[in-house]
């Protein structure tokens, strides 16, 4: 399914392109001879060629304006300002959960080759390709304890100085049906992938307000936007996420008057790693491709390196998916039935 989503994103891109329709509609209309008759006899009667130009300013009309909200959507989020605040890349400190292993360590890996100052947070030590690095430090720490977080805060400020930058990445998943699911694990997989972005938020923040500078940025997921069958916490936990981010953009501007604090949140498909590991044939099976950690680390990076808020979907090819809330019941129905797990691929208690 992934696979057909972005097909059809391709297309899609190459219909809406300003640049590729604009070209084609000159030619027809305004091009030279020798560029517009293989046009003309490949279209085979005048007819096709005024349906062809139709057809053509229209794409090219739809393209514009899709370009223009697009333009507006990257202007809303960093508070209809175009200047680029200045970065001192070198000078800015990053605070990074989860980042020991998958996504979170190549991110952690990827600034520092920027040159930035990272602190790796995480419960598990810091693999040995984070070792050695003048600019890499290690805070050993459960981010679902508020005292063990309170206290590795005051170890990063009074070690390292205050975090400029908080990226929110841990997270845990794994794949039950909704009586299958534990207490104790369905209270973990809210305090990691919710709350310690909570407090978090509220331990760093307050220096990033002081300076009306800094930058938090969100690891979500596409279940932030679709609840389906054998991921009900983790979708609830994701969806959560967005919610938190939404309202903390709209807090630095509407409440602590510091709207140059950037704030960013991801929305990758199933990635490649530990977690996703067991559940990788029942997710080909359904013809959903897993991403490359690397390709979600790379954009985080790049992103991060452009100063600016975003909200971004990986892959863009499955960017449709944020509007599934807003189809038809009976298609969301049918799209959840796709992307779901069901008996067969999930281990069920006996209820009987």
């Amino acid at each position: 399914m992934t696979s057909l989503i972005r097909a059809v994103s391709t297309a899609s891109d190459a219909a809406l392109s300003p640049a590729i329709t604009g070209l084609l509609l000159y030619v027809l209309t305004k091009g030279p001879e020798s560029l517009r008759q293989p046009f003309v006899r490949g279209l085979s009667t005048p007819d096709n060629v005024n349906k062809a130009i139709t057809t053509l300013k229209w794409l090219l009309g739809l393209g514009l304006v899709k370009h223009v909200n697009r333009f507006l959507s990257d202007w809303a989020l960093n508070n209809w300002e175009l200047k680029r605040q200045k970065w001192n890349w070198k000078e800015e400190i990053v605070l990074i959960t989860g980042g020991s292993g998958g996504i979170g360590s190549l991110i952690a890996k990827g600034l520092a080759l920027k040159g930035l100052q990272v602190v790796v947070v995480d419960v598990i030590p810091m693999p040995e390709g984070l070792q050695g690095w003048a600019n890499i430090s290690f805070q050993q720490c459960d981010i679902t304890s508020i005292e063990a977080l309170k206290e590795m805060a005051e170890v990063v400020r009074s070690s390292v100085g205050e975090p400029t930058i908080l990226i929110n990445n841990a997270g845990v998943f794994d794949a039950h049906s909704i009586l299958d699911t534990n207490p104790d694990y369905l209270r973990k997989v809210f305090d990691v992938n919710v709350l310690s972005n909570w407090y978090l938020i509220q331990q760093f923040l307050p220096g990033m307000i002081k300076k009306n500078k800094g930058h938090v940025l969100t690891m979500a997921s596409l279940s932030s936007y679709l609840g389906v069958a054998g991921f009900a916490d983790y979708s609830a936990t994701k969806a959560g996420v967005l919610a938190l981010h939404e309202a903390l953009t709209s807090e630095l501007r509407l409440v602590y008057g510091a709207p140059q604090v950037k704030t960013s949140i991801f929305h990758p498909s199933y990635v490649k790693s530990p977690m996703s590991k067991p559940w990788e044939k029942a997710l080909k099976d359904k013809g959903l491709t897993l991403l490359d950690a690397s390709h979600v680390a790379n954009a985080v990076v790049k992103h991060v390196m452009s100063g600016r808020s975003g909200h971004f979907i990986i892959p863009a090819g499955a960017s449709s998916m944020s509007s599934w809330r807003g189809y038809p019941v009976w298609l969301q129905e049918f799209l959840r039935g796709k992307v779901g797990f069901g008996s067969s691929s999930l281990k069920m208690k006996d209820l009987t």
